[in-house]
């Protein structure tokens, strides 16, 4: 498949999961540290991509978090609306979404 045949939409997902990994990253290396804290304890309605998958991009490993169950986090995948997908021994990253990072981390800090 040409790069001109690729799903414009699977190209969007990918850049976000691409760019999640790097805001999670740079998030990890601050000193304060609260961006990545907040990242790391996603909510129910957060966009989140899945970290922890050996093979890398995962299309049905980024979107809405709908519930957690356990261990087990069950998300409604952006290229997929309104099916479930559920992950077993994963972990989820949250992402801020329509607000700055700075703004997104304090609202977690005023609701503990």
């Amino acid at each position: 498949m040409s790069e001109a045949e690729v799903d414009p939409q699977l190209k969007l997902v990918e850049h976000i999961y691409w760019l999640g990994r790097s805001l999670w990253s740079m998030a990890i290396r601050r000193s304060d540290g609260r961006e990545c804290e907040r990242m790391y304890r996603p909510r129910v309605g957060d966009l989140v991509f899945e970290r922890t998958s050996f093979a890398g991009f995962d299309p049905d490993g980024v979107g809405h978090l709908l519930r957690i169950e356990g261990d087990d986090f069950v998300i409604e995948p952006l290229l997929r609306p309104g099916e479930e997908c559920r992950w077993a021994n994963a972990e989820f990253v949250a992402l801020p979404e329509g607000m700055k990072v700075m703004d997104w981390a304090k609202a977690d800090e005023e609701e503990s």
